[in-house]
């Protein structure tokens, strides 16, 4: 063999490991869960209910035994999980008023037990193009809680609830993400999941790694047994959104430049979507998008047309 086919041959080789070394890099290290211990399983519990008129409970979980959590997770990790206010069988249920968000968490005992209080962002995602196997899409709602330690699943007889502070509607399906932040600091409480999910490939539910910042569907996530999905529910109201204004981006009901400094975070830096996305549509051509700013400007600033009504 001649040196020279030596040398490419050997280059080959490094630039493959390299590559090969990229590709892994990108891939998620697969999580192994935990049982929690026998002696403290607690039967999952109803989420309380009310008669109110357009009341919905949106939930995955079953009322199984709560059997798995993990003690790898770091700030940045999160839980996705699909909802759809169509289950809930009431006519016309949107737009989707969501209130409360419902979970339980773990924090075990013994050796480096998890510190609290623990903080963690509740988010809600639209479709990513409108299609749930897509993955999370834009990030349409989030708030920011911290959660003390006499919130914990084996402290409580339910679920516990963080009530929403603000107006969040929902016009189509959308993902619920509970996600670790670094507020404060680890280990983090845990997620309880139950024993029950569904077959590979519904793309119900999702994680997201806090390495790479992408998400995962969740079989390609853990080591077997793979364990059911995270037990996160939502209650809401169907046909309780209040109107809204058309230019009146952050819905503080007044148009001005907060709301251009809004759909420039919106649209450039991964903010907040406008609630309704609606409402960030200035100009009235069914799309959100940079000429919404460029007509609020005008309107602001140069005596140009008012927003649609």
């Amino acid at each position: 063999m001649s040196r020279r086919l030596m040398i490419v041959i050997l280059a080959g080789m490094v630039f493959a490991g390299i590559f090969a070394s990229t590709i892994l890099a990108g891939t998620p290290g697969k999580i192994t869960p935990e049982r929690i211990p026998l002696d403290q399983i607690v039967p999952s519990s109803p989420t309380p209910l009310t008669g109110d008129k357009g009341f919905c409970l949106i939930q995955s979980d079953s009322l199984t035994q709560l059997l798995w959590y993990s003690v790898d997770f770091e700030a940045g990790d999160g839980f996705v999980l699909y909802m759809d206010p169509a289950k809930c069988g009431l006519p016309d249920p949107y737009p989707f008023k969501i209130t409360d968000v419902h979970f339980y968490i773990y924090g075990w005992t013994g050796e480096n037990p998890p510190v609290w209080p623990v903080e963690i962002q509740v988010n809600i995602w639209d479709l990513n193009g409108g299609v749930k196997c897509n993955g999370p899409g834009n990030l349409l709602c989030s708030q920011t809680f911290t959660i003390p330690i006499d919130s914990s699943f084996d402290s409580l007889s339910r679920p516990m609830n963080l009530k929403i502070d603000s107006l969040w509607c929902a016009y189509n399906p959308f993902f619920l993400e509970i996600k670790y932040t670094s507020g404060t600091g680890p280990p983090y409480p845990r997620l309880v999941m139950t024993d029950i999910t569904d077959p590979p490939d519904t793309c119900d539910a999702w994680f997201l790694w806090h390495e790479d910042g992408n998400y995962y569907e969740w079989y390609n996530t853990w080591d077997a047994p793979v364990p059911g999905y995270p037990i996160m529910r939502i209650t809401g109201y169907t046909q309780q959104c209040y109107p809204f204004i058309y230019g009146d981006a952050n819905g503080d009901g007044v148009i001005d430049i907060s709301d251009v400094v809004y759909l420039i975070n919106y649209l450039f830096i991964h903010g907040p979507a406008p609630v309704p996305l609606a409402a960030g549509d200035a100009n009235c051509d069914a799309v959100v998008d940079v000429s919404d700013v460029v007509y609020l400007i005008n309107y602001l600033f140069v005596g140009g047309p008012a927003p649609c009504k």
